[in-house]
C-alpha cells in the first residue's frame, strides 16, 4: 500500500509539519465544513466554526501520530470512538465523514502530492469506520466472579456520591485478607476503566466523573496505607505521565504496586515535561523509568521523554504503557524503550524482569 512506502524520516517530517500547523489546518477545515454542510454547522451552533475547529485540530494531531508511527489503525480507532460518542449524544454520525472530507480538501491544497496520498488513504479508511464494536455494551468491570460484585458495588457507591460507602466496602474486602495488589487490579482499576467508558458514552457527567476519580484516589491511598509492603530491596522506579497527558491514575497504580513489591516508587504525576522526567530519574537515582501515555497524540511526548532519559550518563531501563499504545503496538520499539506493558499486573512482571532483585 502506498502509505507504507514512506521512509521513517519523511513520515516524521510530515508528522512534525501536521503538529506544527494543527490549529491552522483544523480551523481551515472547520470553515470549509461550515460553508458547505449546513447540517454540521447547525449541530454545533451557536459557535460552529470554533467547536468544529477544536474537533478538527484534534483530528490533525491524531493524524500526525498515525503518520509518525506508521499506524493508520490508531487514527481509524479514534474516529470509531468519535462516532460512538456522537451517536450517544444525539449528533448525526455522518457529520464526521463530512468533517474528514473537509479536512481532506484542505490538506490536498496544503501538502505535496506524495504526502497527501499518504494522509488521504488514512482519511478515506477512517471515513468508513463504523461505531466502535461493543463500546456501548461491554463493561470494563472484572469478569472474575470473586471480584465482580466488589467492583460493581464500588462503582455504584462512587456514582451515587457516597465516598464513605465506597471506602468502607473496600476496607471490608481488605480486612478479609484480600491482597492489596488484587484490590488495585481487580476492583479499582476496572472501575476506573468503566468510568472512562461511561463518560465517553455520555452516561455520566463531568462532575460525576471527577468525584469518582478523586474518591478512587482517596481509596487507593487508604488501601496502600493499610497494606504491608515487602521489605525495601533498594530498587527505585520513577513513574509519570508525559507532557500534555493529564491522566495519571494508571501509572499511579503501577507505582503503588511496585512499592508494595519492595521498590521505592517516586510518582511524579501527570503532564511531566521530558527534561523534568529525566531529571527526576537522575535526582532520585531511578533504576527504572515507567512512562505512561493515554492517547496516540501523546506518543511524540513519550519519544521525547525516552530521548531525555537516554541522554543521562547512566543507562536506565525504560518501561512504557497506557492506552496510547493500543493501536500502535510496535511504537515503543521504534522509540527506543526497553519494554511495553499491557496492564498494571504486566507492568509489575516486566519491571521485575528489567531490574532483577539481586542487588
Amino acid at each position: 500500500m502506498k502509505q507504507r512506502t514512506h521512509q521513517p524520516e519523511s513520515r516524521l517530517l510530515l508528522s512534525e509539519m501536521l503538529l506544527a500547523r494543527a490549529r491552522e489546518l483544523g480551523e481551515a477545515a472547520a470553515h470549509e465544513l461550515c460553508a458547505h454542510c449546513p447540517e454540521a454547522r447547525e449541530a454545533f451552533a451557536p459557535l460552529p466554526c470554533s467547536k468544529w475547529g477544536e474537533q478538527l485540530q484534534g483530528r490533525v494531531q491524531e493524524l500526525a501520530a498515525a503518520v509518525a508511527y506508521d499506524a493508520p489503525e490508531s487514527f481509524v480507532a479514534q474516529i470509531g470512538w468519535a462516532r460512538s460518542a456522537f451517536k450517544v449524544r444525539g449528533v448525526c454520525c455522518s457529520h464526521i465523514a463530512s468533517s474528514l472530507a473537509a479536512l481532506s480538501k484542505v490538506l490536498a491544497r496544503e501538502l505535496p502530492p506524495e504526502d497527501f496520498a499518504l494522509v488521504e488513504a488514512i482519511l478515506a479508511r477512517a471515513a468508513c469506520e463504523p461505531v466502535v464494536s461493543g463500546c456501548e455494551g461491554e463493561s470494563s468491570l472484572s469478569s472474575d466472579a470473586a471480584f465482580s460484585a466488589a467492583s460493581a458495588e464500588f462503582l455504584v457507591a462512587v456514582l451515587e456520591g457516597d465516598r464513605l460507602r465506597a471506602s468502607d466496602g473496600v476496607r471490608a474486602l481488605q480486612e478479609t485478607g484480600v491482597d492489596a495488589a488484587l484490590i488495585y487490579t481487580e476492583v479499582l482499576a476496572p472501575s476506573l476503566c468503566e468510568l472512562g467508558r461511561l463518560w465517553h458514552l455520555g452516561e455520566i457527567s463531568v462532575a460525576e466523573e471527577h468525584f469518582a476519580t478523586t474518591t478512587t484516589q482517596m481509596v487507593m491511598s487508604e488501601v496502600r496505607a493499610r497494606a504491608t509492603p515487602a521489605p525495601r530491596d533498594g530498587r527505585v522506579v520513577v513513574a509519570a505521565s508525559v507532557e500534555g497527558d493529564n491522566h495519571d491514575m494508571g501509572v499511579r497504580v503501577i507505582a503503588d504496586l511496585l512499592e508494595l513489591a519492595g521498590w521505592r516508587a517516586v510518582f511524579l504525576g501527570a503532564n511531566i515535561p521530558a527534561d523534568e522526567l529525566a531529571g527526576g530519574v537522575r535526582d532520585f537515582g531511578g533504576d527504572l523509568a515507567a512512562i505512561s501515555a493515554t492517547l496516540p497524540v501523546h506518543l511524540r511526548a513519550v519519544e521525547a521523554a525516552i530521548a531525555s532519559v537516554r541522554a543521562l550518563p547512566v543507562r536506565v531501563p525504560i518501561l512504557v504503557g497506557g492506552s496510547a499504545f493500543g493501536q500502535c503496538p510496535d511504537a515503543w520499539r521504534a522509540m527506543g524503550a526497553d519494554a511495553h506493558a499491557l496492564c498494571a499486573a504486566d507492568a509489575v512482571r516486566t519491571a521485575e524482569q528489567l531490574v532483577p532483585r539481586s542487588r
